[in-house]
């Protein structure tokens, strides 16, 4: 079973992650949201040229971009470090390429979206030990929308890629990893905790994630490290079009 908490984005572990890293700044000049016709390419990043686009940084938290790809290095327990593009969307269909390539197999990686500010976000995760869930965080705290969930659909051997997928329309969130599409477990109860035990949902499994807490922001890319640290996750080919 899933040993993984909602993870607590605290103040001391906010600034760490981006009070240093001059990101304070651009997420207060918040440009305007991208937009275009559907199926138009919004942006596309290989990490070949233009790393300008992602405040990368270096200690035991890091993201650097090398020999085109975003390599995040989590050295610490508990911590969550994610780095965004400097664009902001509204409606979007994101997909990227990631790998767990060290560290422990209970980590998370993944895609963080519609990220007003270092505190504001959702974010969707899948494990090296196999499993997905979406959160999503409002003033420094995070909170699981839908909990840890089993999928054959993760490639969970180190250095495997898997292809994570966001789409967001308006208020509509749909997900999937290596292009099948994974649903949620919600709880009844909208205020209550999202619980998955023995292949069961108790709530309601949904394809389909309605909330309109985050209406655009930045889109990014994240590592987790909970309770052993030295997790490192690649990223490429980051795509985002036009649903």
């Amino acid at each position: 079973m899933r040993r993984f908490g909602p993870l607590v984005i605290a103040a001391a572990l906010v600034l760490l992650t981006f009070g240093a890293y001059r990101l304070a700044d651009v997420l207060r000049a918040a440009p305007p949201v991208i937009d275009g016709p559907s199926g138009s390419v919004l942006y596309a990043s290989d990490f070949e040229i233009a790393p300008e686009e992602w405040d990368t940084y270096d200690g035991r938290l890091s993201a650097r971009i090398t020999d085109g790809i975003l390599k995040i290095d989590v050295g610490d327990v508990d911590s969550a470090p994610f780095v965004p593009t400097r664009w902001y969307f509204g409606d979007f269909d994101a997909q990227v390429i990631a790998a767990a390539v060290g560290g422990p197999p209970v980590n998370g990686y993944g895609i963080v979206f519609r990220m007003r500010d270092a505190g504001d976000y959702y974010s969707f995760l899948i494990s090296s030990d196999g499993y997905y869930r979406v959160a999503r965080a409002i003033d420094g705290i995070e909170r699981e929308i839908s909990t840890w969930i089993p999928s054959d659909a993760i490639n969970v051997e180190f250095g495997s890629p898997n292809v994570l997928g966001v789409r967001g329309v308006g208020d509509q969130f749909t997900f999937s990893i290596n292009g099948q599409p994974v649903e949620l477990c919600l709880p009844d109860d909208p205020a209550g905790q999202s619980t998955y035990s023995a292949g069961r949902c108790f709530g309601t499994m949904t394809p389909t994630l309605i909330d309109a807490t985050h209406a655009a922001g930045q889109l990014g890319l994240i590592a987790v490290a909970e309770d052993e640290p030295d997790v490192s996750i690649v990223f490429d080919n980051l795509v985002v079009t036009m649903p």
